[in-house]
């Protein structure tokens, strides 16, 4: 795949600067050393979105045999910054903090109340050297498989060790592999209530059962604190509750035979991220997979006579884009129906088929440069 060079881009933006005049200098040719700079804002705090993000941003980086990515968020969730720490194409991090706004900040549409931007910081810190600005709605989850050469977020190298060890202390066995589960309950602080997207913790309990006994393998419980507890079980490891551990649920991800993600739910982009095959069931929203190596199971649409509506039909017809399917809800009545707890089997075996050569802790994914 060819990559892109500054002096290509200067051209583009010197001709549309000078369009009435006439060019005798072919730009293409200009050779510099300086790189093309990359400015994200990262205006999505939500755990997918922020991943999603980081990833795109740093895949447009890829492009370019010479730049810089500089990425810009407000520090007000505890896993920004490990999120950032795991992408290691970042050359720059623009901290904000809730009272201290950027102009670009116009752009973010999660902001509960407008920004009163200052342009001081901006210039002191080059900003206007940025050749691209990436605004969330340029970073869409659905533009992901375009990339020839997607970026991969990893755990920092020397926080493996000390990691692994704390598994195995909580009691993973290190010689026999194991899937992460996940899926979302009410009570994670500052997210609201979303029935559609939150599970029965029985269906989960069933599903870890399965695994463990049935399958021979391990399950390792990722969350938050303050999910329902689950049976005793050998084999079983939850860290969901371990206080401030997104990192050690991070690299349990990125080490596993896949993620058994029960419930639409921001893991998905995390382990898409750092390379994990990814079982998303229940799914609510297309495009939200853009790993080669994942796979949804959907949750089904009823139309207003109660008949199924086939899953390539729907998705056709945009039902699987949330907010869609609500107002179809209001307007004809049709109606989402969550998956059985046999087609959460079902699938599960299908998928650990489909990663059977993962016989132990999966290793790193390789780093793209």
């Amino acid at each position: 795949m060819a990559k892109y060079s500054y002096a290509d881009f200067s051209a583009l933006r010197r001709v549309r600067l000078h369009q009435n005049v006439t060019i005798t200098t072919d730009f293409r040719r200009v050779e510099t050393d300086r790189p093309f700079i990359v400015f994200a804002g990262l205006f999505d705090r939500s755990l997918g979105g922020f991943i999603y993000h980081n990833v795109f941003a740093a895949s447009v980086k890829l492009c370019f045999e010479n730049a810089r990515l500089h990425l810009l968020f407000h520090e007000d969730r505890t896993y920004l910054n490990d999120v950032t720490l795991m992408n290691p194409y970042v050359d720059e991090v623009w901290r904000q903090t809730v009272d201290r706004t950027l102009a670009f900040e116009e752009f973010d549409p999660s902001s509960y109340r407008r920004p009163v931007p200052t342009f001081d910081e901006w210039e002191q810190r080059a900003g206007p050297e940025a050749d691209l600005l990436l605004t969330p709605w340029i970073m869409h989850t659905g533009s992901m498989r375009a990339f020839a050469n997607r970026a991969r977020l990893r755990i920092p190298e020397k926080r493996v060790s000390a990691l692994g060890s704390k598994l195995v202390d909580l009691g993973l066995d290190p010689t026999r592999w194991f899937v992460t589960l996940h899926y979302r309950e009410p009570g994670y602080e500052g997210r609201r209530p979303d029935p559609l997207r939150e599970l029965d913790p029985g269906q989960a309990i069933t599903v870890t059962r399965h695994v463990i006994e049935n399958l021979g393998g391990q399950v390792v419980r990722i969350g938050h604190p303050g999910m329902t507890l689950f049976p005793d079980l050998p084999g079983f490891v939850d860290i969901s509750a371990v206080p401030n551990c997104f990192m050690l649920q991070a690299f349990a991800v990125a080490r596993s035979r896949c993620l058994l993600q029960l419930s639409d739910s921001g893991p998905m982009a995390l382990s898409q991220a750092v390379g994990t095959p990814t079982l998303v069931c229940n799914g609510v929203v297309s495009g939200n997979i853009f790993d080669e190596n994942s796979a949804c199971l959907p949750q089904r649409i009823l139309n207003g006579d109660g008949k199924v509506i086939p899953i390539e039909s729907a998705r056709r017809h945009g039902l699987y884009i949330r907010g869609a399917i609500d107002k179809i809800l209001r307007l004809k009545g049709y109606r989402r129906i969550k998956n059985t707890t046999e087609e959460l089997l079902a699938a599960t075996d299908l998928f650990l088929e489909e990663t059977k050569l993962c016989q132990t802790w999966r290793k790193p994914s390789s780093f793209r440069r």
